[in-house]
């Protein structure tokens, strides 16, 4: 996590600044989890996903340019929203499509993959950052962000219909076991 160092170096504050910028965060994660639970439905979480990427992307590249503390607490707070709305949208559209039987050990990889390899990424970021510096470190990971949010974008309608067809069979078939209970 480079907060601490974009804090510091880019922002030439300390553990106060750091603590506000990381809780602009938090208020715009807990305005994204509000915001797609009143707005969203299984047909658009992934638009919701795929649009959440890009911003989180547009929001990194945003904040490696300010040097204003109040422009990045603004920032932070899109990044908390997009990484949230972003990480609730596909953890609710993966639960969705998933069948009862396996959604437990699919969502039990989901959980490795993203808290299990979260400390390997950090440590590409560090090194990156010491290499390059904080602030292209930040802007390259706000254009991979972009691009894998790109390539998302244009492949949902392929998975969007894929999807559809492993929901429509699970309640064909969870609808055709309920009525031979009710028989």
């Amino acid at each position: 996590m480079l907060m601490p160092v974009y804090a510091k170096e880019m922002l030439h504050g300390g553990p106060t600044q750091f603590g506000l910028l990381m809780g602009a965060s938090g208020v715009g994660a807990i305005f994204g989890s509000l915001i797609l639970a009143m707005f969203s439905n299984v047909r658009t979480l992934g638009d919701w996903a795929a649009l959440a990427a890009a911003g989180f992307g547009g929001s990194l590249v945003l904040l490696s340019f300010s040097h204003s503390f109040a422009l990045s607490l603004l920032v932070m707070l899109l990044i908390g929203f997009t990484m949230v709305t972003g990480l609730d949208a596909s953890n609710t559209l993966v639960q969705r499509i998933v069948p009862d039987e396996l959604r437990g050990r699919v969502m039990a990889i989901w959980t490795m993959m993203l808290s299990g390899l979260a400390p390997f990424g950090s440590l590409v970021v560090g090194v990156l950052a010491q290499q390059f510096t904080a602030r292209r470190t930040f802007a390259a990971g706000g254009m991979a962000c972009i691009m894998g949010a790109m390539g998302f974008g244009f492949s949902l309608p392929i998975l969007q219909r894929e999807a559809r067809k492993l929901i429509l069979k699970r309640e064909s078939a969870d609808a055709r076991a309920l009525a031979v209970t009710k028989t």
